[in-house]
């Protein structure tokens, strides 16, 4: 419940940006604000996942919003704080040069196992878990 309240508020800043004036600051906080929305949205996907195909598909969902929400608001920052836009560039690149090949070996996982080594989908906790989420337990 409280990822959707958090899904809704998120959407509602949506709507309010894209009546605002258009800029190089609002479109970053744009790119800011669908990273935790990718995130969250993930993470409540997660949680009422009722098998492994699911479970996977919320985790590529979850590591893209949370791999790239750091560089974001770095980026955010740094248009806010200076806003000529030939110095910010190389500043761009080299802070999505590490969350690109961070997101690179995670959708590669299964080549080599570094971020984890096995997924498995335990449904007795799936119930336990899912059951107290909903009944307020």
């Amino acid at each position: 419940m409280p990822f959707l309240i958090s899904l809704i508020i998120l959407l509602m800043l949506w709507i309010a940006i894209f009546k605002s004036r258009k800029s190089a600051l609002l479109y970053s906080f744009i790119s800011v604000l669908i990273e935790i929305f990718m995130w969250t949205f993930g993470f409540a996907i997660q949680l009422s996942s009722a098998n492994l195909i699911t479970t996977q598909i919320s985790i590529i969902i979850i590591h893209t919003g949370l791999i790239f929400s750091s560089p974001t608001w770095f980026i955010f920052t740094l248009i806010y704080i200076n806003p000529k836009y030939k110095s910010i560039i190389k500043w761009i690149v080299a802070a999505l040069i590490v969350p690109a090949f961070s997101y690179t070996v995670f959708l590669t996982n299964s080549w080599h196992h570094l971020y984890y080594k096995m997924l498995r989908f335990d449904a007795h906790l799936y119930l336990i878990f899912n059951t107290a989420l909903f009944t307020g337990l």
